[in-house]
């Protein structure tokens, strides 16, 4: 199964209803994903784990989804080197 991670910005209302559709929309189409801590602040406590940043990385992902404005500072570091899709 692809990989894709989810990376917000913090203290965007509008993720509490974008990021689980986002979620349903990937498992839908064979991908599996994971979230940031900021992500899964979203979330009610326990039903998704979060994961920091590096250890994002760590697990390879296939695609990484940024929704916020945080898509120009992981490109600058240099740390994942895959595909991005910023919206």
């Amino acid at each position: 199964m692809t990989l894709a991670a989810i990376i917000s910005k913090p203290q965007k209302h509008e993720l509490g209803t974008i990021l689980p559709e986002l979620r349903a929309w990937l498992a839908e189409r064979g991908w599996s994903s994971i979230l940031d801590q900021e992500s899964a602040a979203y979330f009610v406590a326990g039903e998704v784990v979060g994961f920091s940043r590096a250890e994002m990385a760590g697990r390879k992902p296939d695609l990484v989804v940024v929704l916020g404005a945080t898509a120009r500072c992981w490109r600058r570091r240099g740390r994942l080197r895959i595909p991005m899709f910023r919206c």
